[in-house]
């Protein structure tokens, strides 16, 4: 019996370890403890230049990428060089604001409007037209409350595309992340589960 446990034991390690090597996501480790899974199959931006998700994760700390350490981004391309989704972080270490802020919204119903409609009225006069509004709301990620700005909007070529804007007020640690893809594509509806599983992946030490 003891001998049949370790057979299952040993084998439970090796699928698993199998899986982990030939995983679909790269874990990327980024400043402030933050880490996230992102897809191998999205690119990183350095300097407007495409390079390798896993090269660069194996070269954050190397001097090989001239890497700006208050941004990350990496984008997701079609079949035909357009950008279908995207990822990216900015770090805010002057952010006077902590998590008490958030966490008033959350109980404060009519704060988070009047915070609603600055974010609205910001995005309106973007230079993209908001084609569907979804809100502004708290929402738990990482262990951490970060005040979500969620729409549609429309480019200057005429594609669309949710758009989550997640802003985590954690003072001198505080950063933004913002998630879209295109929600008119056939396969929009995997580019939203990647989208999700990203989002949820966010891990912060």
């Amino acid at each position: 019996m003891n001998f049949l446990k370790i057979i299952f034991f040993v084998t439970t390690l090796i699928v698993s370890s199998f899986s982990s090597a030939y995983s679909a996501y790269q874990k990327i480790n980024l400043p402030k403890g933050i880490s996230l899974d992102i897809p191998k199959s999205f690119q990183f931006l350095s300097e407007n230049k495409k390079i390798d998700l896993t090269a660069y994760a194996n070269s954050i700390f190397d001097d090989g990428i001239n890497l700006n350490v208050l941004s990350f981004a990496a984008n997701h391309y079609d079949s035909n060089g357009k950008t279908d989704a995207l990822v990216n972080l900015r770090f805010y270490p002057d952010n006077e604001f902590s998590q008490s802020l958030p966490r008033m919204l959350d109980e404060s119903p009519d704060d988070l409007k009047l915070i609603e409609k600055t974010m609205k009225d910001e995005l309106h006069s973007s230079p993209f037209k908001i084609i569907q509004w979804n809100g502004v709301y708290i929402r738990n990620i990482a262990g951490l409350k970060a005040i979500v700005t969620d729409y549609r909007r429309l480019s200057h070529n005429g594609e669309s595309g949710r758009v989550r804007l997640m802003m985590f007020h954690n003072s001198k640690d505080s950063f933004h992340m913002t998630a879209s893809y295109d929600d008119k594509k056939n396969d929009s509806f995997m580019l939203e589960s990647i989208i999700e599983k990203i989002i949820k992946s966010l891990r912060v030490n």
